[in-house]
This record gives C-alpha cells, sequence and structure tokens, in this order.
C-alpha cells in the first residue's frame, strides 16, 4: 500500500515521534529485573505490606524494632539521611515507570477512539443536497451539480431564481411557463453561450437596424 505523502511539517513531527518511540525503547529494554533488583535492594524498600525493612524483628510487640549495638545503632544513623534519599529516588522511579505504562494505554486508547470514530462516519449516510436545476445530482457549488454551474457560467450568471425557473420550465397556475425566455446574464457580466452571447447580440443588433 502506498505511503501518504504528508507536508514537510507533518513529516518533522513524525520523525519526532518515532525518534522519541525508538529513544524510550531503548532506555526501556535497559531496565531489567537484575537492575530494578539491585535499586530496590540498595534503598531498602521492603517488599512485606507492614513497611518494615525485612531486616527488622517484629518481637517487641510488632514495632520492628533491630538488636543492633550503639555503634551500629549510630552508623545507621548517620546512613539514614542517605538510605532516605535512595528510598525516594526508587520511588519516583516507580512512578515513572507505572507512568509509561499508563501513558502507553492512554495512546493505544486514543488510537483506537479514532480509528472508531472514522469508522463509524465511514458507515454513516451521507446526506446530500440535490441540484437546484436538475434535482437529481447532489449540488457541489452555490447550490448547482458542477455541469448546471458550469452552465449557468457559460450564459453569464443570470438572475438565479429566473434562470432555474426557466431550465425547468417552471409554469403558473394557469399552465404558462413563468420565464419562456432565457434570462439575460448579469450585469458586468457576458455570455459564452446561449441567445445572449456577445456575438448573437451584435448580430440582432445589426439585423434590427437593417430593418
Amino acid at each position: 500500500m502506498a505511503q501518504t505523502k504528508l507536508s514537510r511539517g507533518a513529516e518533522w513531527r513524525l520523525e519526532r515521534m518515532l525518534y522519541r518511540l525508538e529513544q524510550g525503547s531503548l532506555a526501556i529494554n535497559k531496565l531489567d529485573d537484575k537492575v530494578l533488583r539491585d535499586l530496590i535492594k540498595r534503598a531498602a524498600i521492603s517488599s512485606h505490606p507492614d513497611g518494615f525493612s525485612s531486616s527488622s524483628r517484629l518481637g517487641d510487640g510488632g514495632r520492628g524494632q533491630s538488636d543492633s549495638t550503639p555503634v551500629e545503632s549510630a552508623a545507621a544513623s548517620r546512613e539514614k539521611p542517605q538510605r532516605d534519599e535512595l528510598s525516594k529516588r526508587v520511588k519516583h522511579i516507580e512512578s515513572l515507570i507505572t507512568f509509561i505504562d499508563v501513558a502507553a494505554h492512554e495512546i493505544h486508547s486514543n488510537i483506537g477512539e479514532i480509528y472508531r470514530v472514522e469508522e463509524e462516519k465511514a458507515q454513516r449516510p451521507v446526506q446530500t443536497t440535490p441540484c437546484l436545476v436538475c434535482e437529481a445530482a447532489p449540488a457541489e457549488i452555490a447550490g448547482y451539480c458542477r455541469a448546471d454551474y458550469d452552465v449557468w457560467r457559460n450564459y453569464g450568471n443570470p438572475d438565479r431564481l429566473r434562470w432555474e425557473m426557466f431550465k425547468k420550465q417552471t409554469t403558473s397556475v394557469d399552465g404558462l411557463l413563468m420565464v419562456p425566455k432565457c434570462p439575460p446574464p448579469a450585469d458586468g457580466r457576458s455570455a459564452r453561450r446561449g441567445p445572449w452571447k456577445t456575438g448573437v447580440q451584435q448580430d440582432l443588433t445589426r439585423s434590427g437596424s437593417a430593418l
């Protein structure tokens, strides 16, 4: 299937989106089980629902206190700000990964909605207005089909209402034609076809003068 030709601006947008998708895929592929497991371990983020680390003891009324010495407690207190910062960063990474999943789902959801709407439009019956002259073909330009519009222009853009009655041979209640003769061109217009064609009118004028 032939590719749709896009404008220069649209091509640039497409290239930018494809580049970002490619770079995003490369970055995501580097996030495997080993990398994420190591991050969680470094930040000491517990996988237990109670929030205590796996090294904590739950004896002492379930408060999660550990059997550490004063020296170990002092060292742990010095490490706590760094560990808190690590924990914050890993939690931020976890949020970003969740955002990637949500964003990907949102992208596919929007694409599906676009196709659904377009499909509904394609299946919806097209409402067309018939031509005001022939009343058969659909109106395309100024209420006329293309063929009748070209004829009207060639006859010098005569008054539309009179032109339509002339072409449709509209009759009065008495059965008489409302516009029996072709209406003249509009002011400032010249006819290229019909009885009001410029050359024809000049011949008729000369003939009348000779008589």
